[in-house]
């Protein structure tokens, strides 16, 4: 009897060694923590790695660009020093048809090619405006990809407003001018944009109750439109 209690008992222990053996061996939580930042660590140095490859790719491209607009520009003889910000800035009235200026903000060029622009809020009882003055700069020679107007004619009717372009006539020049207006209800909202001296955008908007493109046109009249002319002649010139 004691014999087979000892059998059993050893036949016991040896199954439990076997059942054991079967089970996976548990890892400390610290090691499978260790193991999971390593797993971050490295897909973040994988990720660091691919943007700054992007980053040098764009770079280069960017450069490539600069060079092809540069002689682009040469050989279209648009090559002009860019405006200077406080120059355009300048060029922004204090009222526009009567509102007051509530805001000017500027915008210098970001990535070498010669581009700036300024812009200014106009607002009183209900209606506010806003003007945009642009030097493409460098890009001068695309613009009529940005503005497809240029190269347009454009005369569009609905019940709600019109869209056209039309000649912009100074005492001493003309320009190419888009034109839109839209209503809805007492609300109206017109926009007019002005390409100048091959170089320059010019964009104004005004939005209010019983806004109509007159407006527009009023703002349009008092901007200075010859002084941004010679900001475009060589230094010689002006």
């Amino acid at each position: 009897m004691r014999t087979a209690v000892i059998q059993a008992s050893v036949l016991l222990l040896i199954s439990s060694m076997l059942s054991a053996c079967d089970e996976p061996a548990q890892e400390p939580a610290s090691t499978e923590e260790e193991r999971l930042e390593e797993r971050i660590e490295e897909e973040v140095d994988d990720l660091v790695e691919e943007v700054e490859e992007a980053t040098a790719k764009i770079e280069e491209a960017l450069s490539e660009l600069k060079g092809h607009l540069m002689d682009l520009a040469e050989k279209e003889k648009a090559m002009r020093e860019p405006a200077r910000l406080e120059e355009l800035e300048q060029l922004l009235p204090e009222e526009a048809d009567g509102l007051d200026r509530i805001k000017t903000d500027t915008r210098g060029d970001l990535i070498g090619l010669g581009t700036a622009e300024v812009s200014a809020t106009y607002a009183d009882d209900g209606v506010e405006a806003k003007v945009d003055i642009v030097d493409t700069g460098l890009l001068a020679p695309l613009a009529r990809t940005f503005a497809s107007w240029l190269d347009n004619d454009i005369d569009r009717e609905s019940d709600r407003g019109f869209e056209q372009t039309r000649p912009f006539f100074t005492r001493s020049a003309e320009y190419p001018s888009f034109e839109s207006f839209t209503r809805v209800g007492d609300h109206g909202e017109c926009t007019i944009m002005v390409w100048v001296a091959d170089r320059y955008i010019v964009a104004l908007e005004v939005a209010g109750e019983g806004v109509v493109l007159g407006d527009c046109t009023d703002v349009r009249d008092e901007l200075p439109f010859r002084k941004l002319e010679r900001l475009s002649r060589p230094v010689d010139d002006k």
